[in-house]
């Protein structure tokens, strides 16, 4: 009867476990209420223009269902409710989005979870939980990040291939960069830079290979580590500028001796045009001058649409034209004055219609011309037809400015500090270099949006500016170009390399 008795009471026990258990498991909180691991190496990275790049690592946990990843643009609180399922792209009220909800580890940049369609002067907050088979969900780690330009390497220092670590060194063998100045990408994707103490022009394939330079009184692509200046036909004396037009042939500012030179793809020297002379040259190099006809000091150099040749005659205070069918000058601008001239060279001058040291010069859609002036800290813009002032941004303008005085340097918003070179991207942004802030900055063509990368850091930066020979920094920014996939190379002049970051 005892022995009964127990039996009893052990089966009635059993059967109030087993009702409590089945409740448990209709409610989905039985046995398991811890959340997994938080994951690791959580990680944001600017991707480009609107894009973000998310890695992290899972935690290695056998009931590790998901993760959960939501994105906010304001500083609020947020955690997900228990044994709630949340899906992809999912609106959670208060600029809250889920932005994915799947198993799979994004650990390094070339696998990024890259989240798109951002806009590019937000903050963007994230915060990544892990979930379980029951949905126990984790506290959660958080970061913020801004999306824009990313750096993704450099080339120079004797090493073929992009580079991601610290400066590099100057050298004359091949493979090595001694002063870049003037920088330009082929539609091949091949990349020139002109060597200012080497005296020659080198060629790099996208990947990062040097393939041979030319210069040096030798014709073809050379590998050898030539570095003898001269003013014959296929000599260079401090190249600067660069500009390559789509046949191949590249156009070169020969600096030192006061000259345009052209080269055909093949690393033939085909003339070269100054001196006071018409016509394309072959003989030995010009002398300086202050004529319409000469150069003193020429820099940057860009082809407009009817593929007359602009340079920025640095030393002379202007912007020459030159027809390039016939090698002959065609005048120039500046002088405080509107309107092609064919006197002399102008003189420096704060007046909205002149230069004081312009050293580039870029072309918009429209025709209009762009022009680095440096040492009045300041882009100016032209029509290119009339030779008319249009005005100038910088010194914080938010649009084009008609006034006498010089922009005001400084690191800014706004504000330019010794700006070297000028691009434009199609009818939309203006790209500039700021060799005093050591920087990359950006307009709106109509003078508004001014945004800057450099500084140790990816994304549009907000902070100081600051030198640095890390890859995502710059000591001397001097000219840039872009390419067709979105990226923008920059010869940093001191650090003895060229870089190249990722735009969109």
């Amino acid at each position: 009867m005892k022995n009964l008795r127990i039996i009893v009471v052990n089966l009635l026990m059993v059967f109030m476990i087993i009702s409590c258990n089945e409740s448990d498991f209709r409610t989905g909180t039985y046995s398991d209420t811890t959340a997994p691991d938080e994951v690791i190496l959580f990680n944001l990275d600017a991707a480009g223009t609107n894009k973000i790049a998310i890695t992290y690592n899972n935690p290695k946990q056998t009931d590790l269902r998901g993760i959960l990843l939501v994105r906010w643009t304001n500083e609020i609180s947020w955690t997900p409710v228990k044994n709630t399922p949340y899906s992809n792209g999912q609106d959670l009220g208060d600029g809250l989005t889920v932005i994915s909800t799947n198993k799979l580890t994004y650990n390094d940049r070339e696998n990024a979870l890259i989240d798109t369609g951002l806009i590019e002067t937000y903050t963007y907050h994230y915060k990544v939980f892990t979930y379980d088979t029951r949905t126990n969900y984790s506290d959660g780690v958080s970061a913020n990040a801004n999306p824009g330009p990313y750096a993704v390497g450099w080339i120079g220092g004797g090493v073929n291939g992009w580079q991601t670590g610290d400066g590099s060194t100057t050298g004359n063998a091949l493979g090595w960069i001694n002063g870049p100045l003037g920088v330009v990408v082929d539609n091949e994707g091949n990349i020139y830079v002109a060597e200012y103490y080497n005296n020659r022009v080198s060629k790099w394939d996208k990947n990062g290979k040097a393939v041979g330079w030319i210069g040096c009184g030798l014709t073809g692509w050379q590998q050898g580590n030539q570095t003898n200046s001269g003013s014959g036909l296929s000599y260079f004396y401090r190249p600067y500028g660069l500009y390559i037009a789509p046949s191949g042939n590249i156009y070169i500012a020969d600096n030192g001796n006061a000259r345009i030179c052209k080269w055909d793809k093949n690393g033939n020297a085909l003339g070269w045009i100054g001196g006071g002379v018409d016509g394309w040259q072959t003989g030995n190099g010009a002398t300086p001058g202050n004529q319409y006809n000469y150069f003193a000091n020429p820099q940057g150099i860009y082809l407009d649409s009817s593929w007359n040749i602009l340079v920025a005659d640095t030393g002379l205070n202007r912007i020459a034209k030159w027809n390039n069918n016939t090698g002959s000058a065609m005048g120039w601008i500046g002088g405080a004055t509107n309107g092609w001239k064919t006197g002399t060279g102008a003189v420096a001058e704060q007046d909205y219609k002149s230069f004081y040291y312009p050293s580039d010069v870029g072309i918009d859609v429209n025709g209009n011309i762009y022009v680095a002036d440096e040492y009045n800290n300041r882009i100016s813009k032209w029509y290119n037809s009339a030779g008319t002032a249009q005005g100038w941004i910088g010194w914080t303008a938010t649009n084009w400015r008609f006034t006498d005085v010089p922009a005001i340097t400084g690191a800014g918003g706004g504000s330019i500090n010794n700006p070297k070179s000028v691009y434009l991207i199609g009818s939309k942004y203006i790209y500039s270099t700021e060799i005093g802030s050591k920087r990359i900055v950006r307009w709106n063509q109509d003078g508004t949006g001014f945004l800057w990368f450099g500084a140790g850091s990816n994304g549009w930066n907000y902070g100081d500016t600051l030198s640095g020979n890390d890859f995502k920094s710059f000591r001397s920014p001097w000219f840039i170009t872009l390419d067709t996939n979105g990226n923008i190379y920059i010869s940093d002049h001191v650090n003895q390399r060229v870089c190249k970051w990722r735009l969109y």
